[in-house]
């Protein structure tokens, strides 16, 4: 399971940079076609060559990361760049990969292929907190929901069928919450603000998911379900940021270094919760949950204060 995004964390950041220089219908284009044969090769593959084929494929497959953000920046204005980045996080990366490979065009402002030359934009502090923030907050959303199911069988006796049909509509519901935070985020002219206040819900919803369960309250299912769609509601914002704060020569490169942020927390969070779980307990782990959403909270209002009006805006 941990194959794909091990490769994501090796790959992306040179897709990335391949984006910035030769436009992103070459890097869809050679992803699909890398990713098709190694997934082919996966499947008739058997003991550790399967998990390293898994690993390259996933490094190919990040091809389309380090190049959808930028074409949203690309093709959208920024009061549209919050909705846009929101349906793109709701998309699988089959679909995105079709669509990019029949569909797709270079955007206007990168058709003509850039050197990917200029200062870098990581000399200055909000590309790193963005992609600092943005760790903090998968590590609270893959923990809540890796244990989800878990918890809803052994502390709430739901039938393991009844769990996974919940689970299966909070996500749909969780796509929505993306669309939606894009979209305010757009209408507020902001970017920092609606990620701050997300952190600050998810901390809030897990403190309270951590207090009921300690109490054995029924009211732990709802707060889980809103913690669900919570923790994932940020994720289009979130690059949207990291695509605007970045120079049009940067920002393949700088979403890509966002994903790899992203990957790394999300290999090291399950095992880590798993650990603090089976320490502590489901309320003892909501509870120390709670804490890398507020820190990422605490972070994003140090980056509003200290960055430059323009970049804090613009983010």
């Amino acid at each position: 399971m941990a194959c794909p995004s091990a490769g994501m964390v090796l790959g992306v950041l040179g897709w990335g940079a391949l984006a910035d220089r030769r436009g992103e219908r070459l890097v869809v284009l050679l992803g699909l076609l890398g990713g098709a044969a190694l997934l082919t090769a996966a499947a008739f593959s058997t003991g550790p060559s399967t998990a390293l084929l898994l690993v390259a494929s996933g490094a190919a497959g990040s091809a389309l990361y380090a190049s959808s953000g930028r074409i949203v920046v690309g093709w959208f204005p920024p009061r549209q760049r919050g909705l846009a980045m929101g349906i793109r996080q709701t998309s699988q990366p089959l679909g995105v990969a079709l669509a990019a490979a029949l569909l797709l065009t270079d955007a206007p402002a990168t058709t003509a292929k850039s050197s990917g030359a200029g200062p870098s934009p990581y000399r200055g502090p909000i590309l790193w907190g963005l992609h600092g923030a943005s760790a903090l907050m998968v590590i609270a959303q893959l923990a809540t929901a890796a244990f989800a199911l878990d918890y809803l069988v052994t502390e709430h006796r739901l039938a393991a069928v009844t769990a996974g049909h919940l689970l299966a509509v909070i996500q749909l519901a969780g796509a929505v919450g993306r669309i939606a935070m894009g979209r305010w985020s757009d209408q507020a002219g902001s970017r920092l603000r609606p990620l701050q206040a997300t952190g600050l819900a998810c901390a809030v919803l897990l403190v309270g998911l951590a207090t009921a369960s300690a109490a054995g309250s029924a009211s732990a299912v709802l707060l889980l379900m809103l913690a669900l769609v919570v923790t994932v509601s940020w994720h289009g914002v979130g690059y949207a940021a990291v695509a605007e704060a970045a120079p049009q020569s940067w920002s393949g490169r700088a979403v890509s270094a966002h994903t790899l942020a992203q990957n790394l927390a999300a290999v090291l969070a399950p095992p880590a919760a798993g650990l603090v779980f089976g320490t502590a307990g489901f309320a003892g782990g909501y509870a120390a949950l709670a804490l890398p959403p507020l820190a990422a909270a605490a972070l994003l209002n140090v980056l509003s204060r200290t960055a430059p009006p323009a970049a804090a805006e613009a983010a």
